[in-house]
C-alpha cells in the first residue's frame, strides 16, 4: 500500500476476512486505517504486515493472522489487544525516524511477543490514552537485542502505566523516557545491560538481586560499576520497589546507582528518589555494596560525585 499516491489519509474496511501472504505499507505521508465493517471482519492466516514509510498506520480491529508484524519506520498505531493477529513483532530502525508500536486505548493486554533488533537507532513503545490512570499490559516475552545505551524507550504519558509481565531478555536496556510508569514485574529477566530513568517518571520493579542474578531489574552490568541510572538528561526520576505477584522475592543488590548524567565527561542537573513501596511485610530495598553512588572518574571539569 503505497501512501504517496493519494491526496489525504485513506480509511480500508474489511468486509469480509482475508489472507494475503503480505500486507506492506510504503506511506510516507498520509494514514492508512484499516477496520471491520462491525462483523468482526478480519486480517487471518498466515499473513504478515510489513511497515516501512515514515508514516503512520492505524490498525482498528480484532485480528489472528499469524506471520507476524514488521515496523521499520514511521508507526503502526493499535486500538485492540488482537489488532496485530498471534505473531511476534519486530521493531527495527530501517530508516531515518524511529520506528514506533503505539498504543492509544487503555486496558489492554498484547499478548505478542515482541524483538527489538540491534539496527539503526531508537525504537520505542509508546502509550497514549485518553484521560489519566490508565494502563497497557506487555505479556509476551519481549528480547532486546540492541546493545546500545538510549535505543530502547518505553514511552508512557504522565499519569500511565506500561506493564511488563512477560520475560525481558537479551543484550539491551529498557529505558523509560517520558513521565509515565514503566513496571517490571517478572521476577526471571535475564536482559543483561543497565535500567535507566531519563525522564521525570517512575520504574516500578518487583525484585532486585546482584549483578548476574535475574530479577525483574534483570542481570545488571557485571563488572560495570553503575547500571541502575536515575535522572539521566537533567530529568528526576524514581525507582521504586514493589510488591511481587506472588511471595516477596530479593530486594538485596550489590548494583550501584548513578544519579543524572549518564556521561562521566557531561555535566548534569538530574535528581533521583528511591522508594520502598512493599507493602506485604517484605524487605525493602537493601544496597550491599560498599560503594552506594557510581562516581564519575573523568578528570573533566564536569566530574562530581552523586549522594543521595
Amino acid at each position: 500500500v503505497d501512501g504517496s499516491a493519494p491526496a489525504a489519509d485513506q480509511s480500508i474496511t474489511l468486509t469480509t476476512d482475508v489472507a494475503p501472504s503480505t500486507i506492506t505499507f510504503t506511506n510516507n505521508t498520509n494514514t492508512y486505517t484499516i477496520d471491520d465493517n462491525g462483523g468482526g471482519e478480519k486480517i487471518t492466516g498466515t499473513t504478515s504486515i510489513n511497515k516501512t514509510g515514515t508514516a503512520r498506520v492505524f490498525i482498528d480491529n480484532a485480528n489472528d493472522f499469524s506471520g507476524g508484524t514488521f515496523i521499520g519506520e514511521g508507526s503502526i498505531e493499535i486500538s485492540d489487544s488482537a489488532a496485530l493477529g498471534t505473531g511476534t513483532i519486530t521493531i527495527s530502525d530501517e530508516g531515518s525516524d524511529n520506528p514506533a508500536l503505539r498504543v492509544t486505548t487503555d486496558g489492554l493486554t498484547i499478548t505478542n511477543d515482541i524483538v527489538i533488533t540491534a539496527t539503526g537507532g531508537r525504537k520505542d513503545i509508546t502509550f497514549s490514552a485518553t484521560g489519566t490512570g490508565n494502563t497497557l499490559t506487555l505479556a509476551g516475552n519481549i528480547e532486546i537485542q540492541e546493545n546500545q545505551d538510549f535505543n530502547t524507550d518505553f514511552r508512557p504519558n504522565a499519569g500511565e502505566t506500561i506493564i511488563v509481565t512477560g520475560l525481558i531478555s537479551g543484550t539491551g536496556n529498557p529505558i523509560l523516557e517520558d513521565d509515565g510508569t514503566l513496571r517490571l514485574a517478572n521476577d526471571a529477566n535475564t536482559f543483561d545491560n543497565a535500567v535507566r530513568i531519563q525522564g521525570n517518571g517512575v520504574i516500578e520493579i518487583t525484585s532486585i538481586a546482584d549483578e548476574g542474578v535475574a530479577s525483574a531489574a534483570g542481570l545488571g552490568v557485571v563488572g560495570a560499576g553503575a547500571d541502575l541510572t536515575i535522572g539521566a538528561t537533567n530529568a528526576s526520576g524514581t525507582l521504586s520497589l514493589i510488591d511481587a505477584t506472588s511471595g516477596t522475592p530479593s530486594s538485596n543488590t550489590n548494583r550501584q546507582v548513578r544519579i543524572g548524567t549518564t556521561s562521566a565527561s557531561t555535566a548534569s542537573a538530574g535528581g533521583a528518589t528511591i522508594e520502598n513501596n512493599r507493602t506485604n511485610g517484605g524487605t525493602g530495598f537493601v544496597f550491599t555494596n560498599a560503594a552506594f553512588n557510581f562516581q564519575d572518574t573523568s578528570t573533566s571539569g564536569n566530574t562530581r560525585e552523586r549522594t543521595l
